[in-house]
């Protein structure tokens, strides 16, 4: 038996590790959302500020990245087969989770702006969110270069091995 390409095992696990945490966070937010107009709970006037702005168009984005988590996570499992189908939608996840990040990357300057931030733990809170954002990105332009590159793209084009029953 063919030892597995530990590229491929890699990207697998990181898929399915980021497609768990992507579908628990993104849900957990879009929970928040639907539930900022009914919470008795007080919370922070800043974290109801970010909930309102998130209800409306962004949350349709928010739906948008559960669906995106869970596509990585089966692309993620389908990696260890080798299956076609697994590269491009890890490749589609990829590219989806880019454009959005990048679509909106400048909300983290403008919100910045716009509370006139004055204290430390708000600079900091922002400043990891950016590094969050830039470090989807780097991987996910790295997912872009390793299933593009000419030998990992040969292993999927090789021809099915036959499932043991």
């Amino acid at each position: 038996m063919a030892k597995p390409h530990v590229g491929i095992v890699t990207f697998g696990v990181l898929g399915i590790l980021f497609g768990i945490v992507g579908m628990v966070s993104n849900g957990l937010v879009l929970l928040m959302v639907m539930a900022v107009s009914n919470t008795p709970v007080k919370l922070n006037p800043t974290t109801i500020e970010t909930l309102k702005m998130l209800q409306g168009p962004a949350s349709v984005s928010i739906v948008l990245n559960v669906l995106t988590a869970f596509l990585m996570f089966v692309a993620g499992i389908g990696l260890f087969g080798l299956k076609r189908w697994a590269k491009t939608s890890y490749l589609v996840a990829a590219g989806f989770t880019i454009a959005s990040r990048l679509a909106f990357f400048p909300l983290h300057f403008t919100r910045v702006t716009a509370s006139g931030v004055d204290t430390m733990t708000q600079t900091a809170q922002q400043g990891g969110a950016i590094a969050g954002d830039l470090a989807v990105i780097v991987f996910n332009v790295l997912v872009f270069w390793f299933l593009s590159r000419a030998n990992i793209k040969a292993l999927f084009q090789a021809p099915s091995r036959p499932s043991s029953r």
